[in-house]
Formats: structure tokens, C-alpha cells, sequence
């Protein structure tokens, strides 16, 4: 679980994980893993101040977009292959998203990521 409050914005989010380890011999494995989530987002344009609220067009934009918010489930995969020497990763960040329900507020943070993992024991 995570929760964050930064000013006006509010965010929380609940996820769970599952991982499963196929041995493919004595000494490699493979790992294939999955997320489950919910995030909720909001922000208050409300609790803002500034100098001059009547003459600010950006804070008067802000204002009639009304409140924030946004709720979505989403699910993300990944695997990974590892020994006792090494491992090499990919995994996703927002695959797939399910807007439960908000507004176009939150659109710039929910492009889909793809990270990919490595390391080795230098020994």
C-alpha cells in the first residue's frame, strides 16, 4: 500500500504480487510475475493560493476544470531468468489500465513502461 500527499495532491494505491519459479535446470530459473492494483488520485485546486486569483488565467483554468480525481485497476507482467551467478529482467508499468472513473487530469502519467534488468556476481 502506498499513500502520498504532496499540497493539493492526494494519491494512494493497493497492490499485490504473485510470482511463480520455474527451475529449467540445476542451476538456472525462470520467473514469471504479475501486479494487481488499484490507484486513486486526486488533487484540490481548491486549497491553492495565489497573488491574484481574478487576473491568474492558468489558476482561472484550473478552477473550471473542478476537482481532480481519478480511480483505475491495473495489471502488469514480467519475468525474470536468474542463477546463483546472474539475472536478467523485463517488466511492464501500466500494460493495462482500467479507468474506473475521473476525468483527463491524469492522462500524462499512464503511459505504458518497459524496464528491462540485469546484474552479475563478480567474484
Amino acid at each position: 500500500m502506498t499513500s502520498r500527499t504532496v499540497g493539493p495532491y492526494k494519491s494512494f494505491g493497493a497492490f499485490t504480487n504473485y510470482a511463480y519459479h520455474l527451475p529449467l535446470s540445476d542451476k538456472l530459473n525462470l520467473s514469471l510475475g504479475t501486479r494487481l492494483g488499484y490507484t486513486s488520485q486526486r488533487i484540490d485546486f481548491m486549497g491553492l493560493t495565489v497573488r491574484d486569483e481574478i487576473n491568474d488565467l492558468f489558476y482561472q483554468s484550473l478552477l473550471q476544470s473542478g476537482q481532480g480525481t481519478q480511480n483505475s485497476f491495473l495489471v502488469d507482467f514480467g519475468t525474470m531468468l536468474y542463477s546463483k551467478k546472474f539475472y536478467f529482467g523485463v517488466s511492464t508499468s501500466n500494460l493495462i489500465v482500467k479507468r474506473l472513473n475521473g476525468d483527463q487530469l491524469f492522462n500524462l502519467n499512464e503511459g505504458v513502461r518497459y524496464r528491462i534488468q540485469s546484474g552479475t556476481v563478480f567474484l
